[in-house]
């Protein structure tokens, strides 16, 4: 009885509790006990509402009154509001993992030129035995600056 009315969506809170942030973690324990608490009073519930007896009104009120009510009860239709929502939601998941997909290759592509600049890093003469020769055959522009600053006469000032 309570299968035939499960959405076909199971919540897994335990999952959900891990990646939100503190600050929200009593806002979702009160979600997780208010769907706990209507999913219970949905299960509590016939399959079928129980039938009327108009019968036993007969003697009580005025039959015409008894079979109009009964005849406006019989064809009330309850329809099913048709989902909409779903297919809207499976493109916008689709577009959102091409997106993280775009973003996954270009960090990829980030780390491989950061692990190359540690590498260089990394090759490196360590500090104590860099010398000046050094540092300017590795940045001619600098060397550049110096000599044009030397020759107009610019100083820095400290």
């Amino acid at each position: 009885m309570a299968a035939a009315r499960q959405i076909g969506r199971v919540f897994n809170y335990g999952a959900l509790a891990e990646i939100v942030p503190n600050e929200l973690k009593a806002e979702l324990s009160a979600l997780r006990s208010k769907h706990s608490s209507l999913k219970e009073t949905l299960n509590s519930l016939p399959e079928k509402p129980v039938a009327i007896d108009f019968a036993s009104y007969s003697g009580k009120i005025n039959p015409a009154v008894i079979s109009a009510t009964q005849k406006s009860y019989q064809s009330l239709v309850y329809p099913r509001t048709p989902d909409t929502f779903s297919s809207e939601l499976a493109a916008l998941k689709k577009k959102q993992l091409e997106v993280a997909e775009a973003e996954i290759k270009a960090a990829d592509v980030e780390i491989a030129r950061l692990n190359g600049e540690l590498a260089k890093i990394h090759a490196r003469k360590p500090l104590e035995e860099l010398t000046i020769e050094d540092v300017l055959a590795d940045k001619p522009e600098w060397e550049r600056e110096i000599n044009d600053d030397i020759k107009n006469h610019r100083w820095p000032t400290i």
